[in-house]
């Protein structure tokens, strides 16, 4: 077998050439879902890239794989930028584009309260960063979940420090502790004194008679000091600044605005801008720079009093808001297959809206230490009685209480479109394609297909049977044809609603939704 090799700075990572390799702007390029040996230098402890770098037991190498992740990263100093035959990077950013409009959109249906006076216009608000300026404000006024104020104060109180060791050449009588460096300078005599007199205190030492007389006029001694410059309060810094940024941004629209309350947003906006400016100017961060990415494996940020509320505050402001600094900071808090997953549900109810008009109401993320989500059993609903379920939970077959129920265990799938018939359809995403049941004589698809996996189509005919839903769908990020398997004594007819299982490609990109379109017509 063929293998290659690509430098990044200490780390060396191997491969096959059709997966590894390096691209026009330098950066090495690799694939998602692939094994690659990385040759470690001798004194490595702590590995990066958390999650997708393990060390071999007993080895010098690690195995390389991205199981979720799509985009750029960094590995001691060079770009790496992975890639899937699954989504282009692009389309991820469609995706995290569309995903994080559509929770914008949500008429503050979240834990975090407005005043008065920032209830959103969509008309005349500035659109983009107009709901990150009012966390923001509700932050640093105590209006909401986050305590900014607070959790500054905190760190302010308690800053976490790093130790770093300093040498320096001190007289004689300042030494206050000897090392190794020390006792060199004593032995060979580096840099002596002139000759002391008889009645001096330090005549009489073994030094100053092993060297006739005289001492070292200067000895080396190390010290430890506290540095703030480390990634945490850098990380810090970078939350202040873009925060600055955005308010600033908001103010600037504000002035020019004619909409009702924008006299009242400046107003508050250049309060913020104070207040941030001082913690910004704060002997903790001033003269730190900002990090260029969130170290999210510190465990100073996820533990730390202070730390983790700047860090739950940040994942919620690049979650629940337009407003998003790029589009790989979302995925550095969710993986491509929940983010795809995710997608779905908004590309379904989405498709639902231009069939029948908007949901009258749509439920929130929640909201805990790790950002926000979507909640089990989330719903957007309509006028009619349709309603769209994401990840709606079917009890078991013993299961006590009310509540759907499933013939069998219980079961959970992603989405369910209920129709006000009173009939119900499931849609599974799944971030994975290749190999599906080509026809009714279970013959496999070729593995070059552009087709759904064969076991997910299993699943499809698992859930239909045990939930007892009229019709079970696959969406999956191909571009192949959709697939529909009639139930058994049935005939497939495009004009009636689904009645067996299929696979719908579903990726964010042109006129791919159009397949979904057909199917959700028929469903309705």
């Amino acid at each position: 077998m063929t293998v290659c090799a690509e430098v990044c700075g200490r780390f060396t990572i191997v491969g096959e050439p059709a997966s590894l390799g390096c691209a026009s702007d330098g950066a090495v390029a690799v694939q998602a879902d692939r094994d690659y040996v990385v040759q470690l230098p001798p004194d490595v402890a702590v590995l990066p890239l958390a999650g997708a770098l393990r060390r071999l037991p007993g080895a010098h190498e690690a195995v390389l794989r991205f199981s979720g992740f799509i985009g750029d990263t960094e590995l001691d100093g060079r770009r790496l930028r992975v890639s899937s035959p699954k989504l282009l990077a692009s389309e991820v950013e469609q995706m995290l584009s569309e995903i994080s409009e559509r929770l914008a959109a949500l008429p503050f249906g979240f834990a975090t309260p407005t005043k008065g006076s920032f209830s959103r216009d969509a008309a005349s608000a500035p659109d983009v960063a107009y709901q990150a300026a009012v966390l923001i404000l509700n932050a640093l006024s105590r209006g909401g979940p986050h305590d900014l104020t607070g959790a500054l104060s905190r760190i302010a109180d308690n800053p976490y420090t790093v130790l770093r060791s300093e040498r320096a050449s001190v007289p004689l009588p300042l030494a206050d502790r000897l090392t190794p460096s020390s006792l060199v300078d004593v032995m060979t005599g580096a840099t002596l004194s002139d000759p002391m007199p008889a009645d001096h205190p330090l005549a009489a030492t073994p030094v100053a008679i092993a060297l006739g007389g005289r001492v070292p006029e200067f000895v080396s001694v190390e010290r430890v000091r506290s540095d703030l410059d480390n990634l945490e309060n850098r990380f810090v810094v970078a939350v202040l600044d873009a925060c600055l940024m955005t308010i600033d941004a908001v103010r600037n629209l504000a002035r020019e605005s004619k909409a009702p309350g924008a006299t009242a947003l400046e107003r508050d906006c250049a309060s913020a801008h104070e207040v941030l400016t001082v913690w910004r100017r704060h002997r903790t961060f001033d003269g730190l720079d900002p990090a260029g990415a969130a170290p999210l494996n510190s465990t100073v940020l996820q533990r730390q009093a202070g730390y983790r509320h700047i860090l739950s505050f940040w994942m919620d402001l690049i979650g629940r808001t337009r407003w998003l600094p790029r589009a790989s900071a979302l995925l550095a808090l969710r993986d491509a297959p929940t983010l795809y997953e995710y997608w779905c549900y908004f590309k379904v109810v989405e498709v639902v809206e231009e069939h029948i008009g908007p949901a009258v109401s749509v439920d929130g993320p929640a909201q805990d230490d790790t950002g926000v989500h979507l909640k089990w059993s989330s719903r957007a609903r309509f006028a009619s009685g349709v309603a769209v379920v994401f990840n709606e939970r079917f009890g078991g077959r013993t299961s006590v209480g009310s509540g759907p129920k499933s013939s069998s265990v219980p079961l959970r799938p992603d989405i369910v479109l209920r129709p006000s018939s009173g009939v119900f359809h499931v849609l599974d995403a799944k971030f994975r394609r290749a190999g599906v049941l080509a026809d009714l004589a279970d013959e496999p698809a070729e593995s070059s297909e552009d087709a759904a996996k064969q076991a997910d189509v299993h699943k499809m005919h698992a859930y239909r049977d045990a939930l007892g839903c009229q019709s079970a769908w696959v969406l999956y990020p191909g571009t192949g044809p959709i697939r529909e398997f009639a139930s058994h004594g049935m005939v497939l007819s495009a004009n009636a609603a689904p009645a067996g299982v299929g696979t719908v490609p579903l990726r964010p990109s042109g006129d791919a939704a159009d397949g979904l379109r057909g199917v959700i017509e028929r469903m309705l």
